[in-house]
């Protein structure tokens, strides 16, 4: 719970002025009595319609509310005010001494019920804090209970992306295999080629949709390599453009020869995602998102402004919208999961902006936010640059002859029959000697009929009649020096990767090319 005001602005609604007055000096006396209570500052008004004019217009923070009144009596009174101002804290104090009024107007949301002429002093300012910080309490556990609901929401969205990302990702990397098997047999000037290579492309970017589906779920395997900002921020142009809607624009002003970073491109979709939901949520008339990179060579002046910058080369991402920008409260407050603004409303499922500053430390980068009411909001953030030098050495192709087998024989378990196929048939065209299985009882019996003499066995974690973590498991205690390679086109990363890590195995996240299965298989058979 926040802070109690020093000042509490109430809104006395009493015709009468001997009660009112009265009330007043209650109120005054127990501040000299007591001068570490917060100052209640009064405003009286003889009728609800004057009332809710005063309220329309002024921040108040209590009402003290008479019952009779020369335009509204009884419990009509407080409902009135209740409908049209709900998170306003109400206190009845009335000459109607009543204990049924008094249970039905606490039922319906009264603060308290006071009776005059049986008040103490101390009694009528004490019911007015308790009145307020109650009332604060009830609309943060709303506000709680609501961000419980969407999060769970969001939840079931990402098991649905997941489910549909795992059979997309099946059938791309079937589609995607089959290509290249085409394209490595086919002479450079076939006709073919070109209907096939625009297949392969036409694939990629289904990978890269079924990529964005799974942001939703905010859950992916974490990979680092190297890319540029520039590439990410174009690959999720479109999506952004949808998120955001018609009345919202995107600019962009890239670096021409941009520095690479070294991340994890899924946390860097993510954040961008996160950062583009902000902002629609700041712009809700419409406006302009800018997304801006450029090379940063931050120097100790520039740390000596900013918390948690250091010295050196970054890649300097700033985005920025047109909204109506930020006070300097929320903005020291900004990154709380579930902080509520002014208004007392969490945006989105309260996690976004405390999950963009998890994966800019996590990339050893930092986040700040420059705002001002009127004015609109940046947020800066900046990841560690990497040498042209290293990506161009990461870039380097291997060739091709170095890929292929050695005579190893390997036991591929893929419940999907176009990758079953493309993998068994390649492979065993690459040098390998390959046996294939759909479930994992049939690996266990081929294993085991081939007397468990194996090099490796490259696994689908997603099987009908087993788990192929489980699966993995047995087989490499039938065969100790077995080599492992799991793949998946998506998993519970909450259940299963801790497993994964545990046990070291190698992961090849599906879609995969031909390329890519040949340089993990070769790195991990030598």
């Amino acid at each position: 719970m926040g802070e109690e005001k020093k000042i509490i602005l109430l809104l006395l609604v009493e015709d009468n002025p001997g009660d009112a007055r009265r009330i007043q000096e209650m109120l005054a006396q127990s501040q000299m009595e007591n001068s570490m209570l917060p100052l209640i500052v009064v405003e009286n008004q003889p009728s609800l319609g004057s009332a809710c004019s005063v309220l329309e217009q002024k921040d108040v923070d209590a009402v003290l509310l008479d019952l009779s009144l020369p335009d509204s009596r009884g419990l009509n009174s407080f409902r009135k005010v209740h409908t049209q101002f709900p998170r306003l804290p109400v206190v009845i104090l009335t000459g109607l001494d009543d204990e049924t009024v008094a249970l039905e107007a606490v039922r319906e949301g009264a603060q308290d019920y006071l009776v005059k002429g049986r008040v103490e002093t101390g009694e009528l300012t004490m019911a007015i804090r308790h009145a307020i910080q109650h009332k604060r309490l009830e609309e943060e556990n709303k506000s709680i209970q609501g961000q419980l609901f969407q999060s769970q929401k969001m939840e079931a969205i990402g098991i649905l992306a997941g489910g549909v990302a795992h059979d997309f990702n099946n059938l791309i990397t079937a589609i995607r295999g089959s290509t290249d098997m085409a394209l490595f047999k086919c002479e450079a000037g076939h006709p073919a080629v070109k209907d096939i290579m625009n297949v392969r492309d036409t694939t990629e970017r289904a990978g890269r949709l079924t990529r964005q589906l799974l942001l939703f779920s905010q859950k992916h395997q974490k990979e680092f390599s190297l890319f540029t900002v520039n590439e990410v921020i174009e690959a999720l142009i479109k999506m952004l453009h949808r998120i955001l809607g018609e009345d919202i624009s995107i600019h962009t002003d890239l670096a021409q020869e941009p520095w690479s970073v070294r991340a994890d491109r899924g946390s860097m979709e993510q954040a961008l995602l996160n950062l583009t939901v902000r902002a629609r949520e700041a712009m809700p008339a419409g406006g302009t998102l800018a997304f801006k990179t450029e090379n940063a060579n931050v120097d100790d002046a520039y740390c000596g402004k900013v918390r948690d910058a250091r010295v050196g080369k970054f890649v300097h991402l700033a985005v920025s919208d047109s909204g109506p920008g930020m006070s300097p409260e929320t903005m020291e407050r900004l990154f709380e999961p579930f902080y509520a603004g002014k208004d007392g409303t969490v945006r989105g499922t309260g996690l976004g902006l405390s999950v963009v500053q998890g994966i800019v430390k996590e990339h050893e980068g930092w986040i700040a936010v420059r705002s001002a009411e009127k004015t609109g909001t940046v947020f800066d953030m900046f990841l560690p640059a990497v040498p042209d030098a290293a990506r161009q050495a990461a870039e380097k192709k291997i060739p091709f002859e170095l890929l292929k087998g050695k005579g190893e024989k390997l036991l591929v378990v893929e419940d999907e029959e176009g990758i079953r196929e493309f993998a068994g048939r390649s492979l065993k065209e690459m040098g390998y000697v390959v046996s294939v299985s759909s479930t994992a009882m049939e690996a266990l019996t081929i294993f085991r009929a081939e007397n468990r003499k194996f090099d490796l066995a490259m696994v689908d974690v997603v099987l009908p009649d087993r788990s192929g973590i489980d699966l993995a498991g047995e087989l490499e205690r039938l065969n100790p020096k077995l080599k492992i390679i799991l793949n998946s086109g998506y998993m519970d990363l909450r259940t299963q990767w801790p497993l994964i890590e545990e046990k070291g195995w190698p992961f090849l996240q599906k879609p995969y090319t031909l390329a890519e299965l040949l340089k993990k298989l070769r790195k991990v058979l030598d």
